[in-house]
């Protein structure tokens, strides 16, 4: 897309016309909002245990311990001390499970698969 400017240049724009999407674009996109979804809920959580000092509610991701994909976790869930762990291989692949800590491993080598350590 050609730019006109004030000198009577024409000028290409530095954004591009069309969007290239990426494969993992829109996994990186729901990623993001589920954070942000996650977040906003945390004072949710904060509200309801505010006599409990000992419960903070957590957010966050990691890389995949082995194969290509990354790891998400939030918790610890209301009412329980444990933590929802999501495993998502690039492959589209998706492995849910709760531990009762964050030492977890996500596996995506053949298939999605999680497990905790105590």
């Amino acid at each position: 897309m050609d730019i006109e400017m004030n000198d009577g240049k024409s000028r290409q724009s530095l954004l591009p016309w069309r969007g290239v999407d990426h494969p993992l674009r829109t996994r990186l996109l729901c990623l993001i909002a589920g954070l942000v979804a996650s977040g906003l809920s945390t004072s949710t959580f904060a509200e309801d245990s505010a006599t409990d000092s000992t419960s903070l509610f957590q957010v966050g991701s990691s890389i995949a311990d082995t194969g290509t994909g990354y790891s998400l976790f939030r918790g610890p869930q209301h009412g329980s001390n444990d933590y929802w762990i999501e495993c998502s291989c690039s492959n589209g692949a998706l492995a849910v499970r709760s531990c009762p800590s964050l030492r977890y491993k996500c596996y995506c080598a053949d298939k999605p698969s999680i497990s905790c350590s105590q």
